[in-house]
């Protein structure tokens, strides 16, 4: 079980399109703010590969909800983490997180997806992983994550574990409660 990760913060990405909520800064300025994704805008809402996935993208194959969802390469054996953007709106310590998630009937490997939260603690980034499920080929199986004890919150995500199916697993209805 991995439990730290570094890497180093490119820079906050934001893309036009999105679902979000303003809040004003003391300069005027505004910031997105998320209360959940669902993809119905056709972006990707500012999740990104965290690391060794390939490039992820808006679908209408399968969605849970809605017309879209969140399309997550997968090509051979990998351990492939998405993350959302930071700034989420009423996520803290003790939230419940739920994430769908789709594996085509098609799969021909088990494939097993867990959630979790990035911790910022001072820069150092370390990943705290939820339970992992095995996915049920041809249907939507549901991940929750309940956000331990951290420094703070940087994202979300999801891990896919992958040992060896090539297609692509799709994400959509990520949503959290408020504690």
């Amino acid at each position: 079980m991995r439990i730290f990760r570094s890497r180093r913060l490119f820079g906050v990405v934001a893309a036009m399109g999105l679902s979000f909520g303003a809040i004003a800064a003391g300069s005027g300025q505004a910031w997105a703010a998320y209360s959940g994704f669902g993809w119905e805008s056709g972006g990707v809402q500012g999740w990104a590969v965290d690391w060794d996935g390939s490039a992820i993208s808006s679908s209408t194959t399968y969605k849970f909800a809605g017309s879209r969802s969140l399309r997550l390469p997968q090509s051979g054996e990998q351990y492939a983490g998405y993350h959302s953007p930071s700034d989420l709106t009423g996520l803290a310590v003790g939230s419940v997180v739920t994430y769908k998630v789709y594996l085509p009937a098609s799969a021909t490997h088990p494939v097993e997806a867990k959630g979790y939260v990035t911790d910022g603690n001072n820069g150092s980034f370390i990943e705290r992983f939820g339970q992992e499920k095995v996915l049920t080929p041809g249907a939507w199986t549901t991940l929750t994550l309940t956000v331990p004890a951290v420094t703070s919150i940087e994202y979300i995500g999801i891990e896919v574990d992958n040992p060896g199916w090539t297609g692509s697993v799709y994400l959509d209805a990520v949503s959290w409660t408020t504690p």
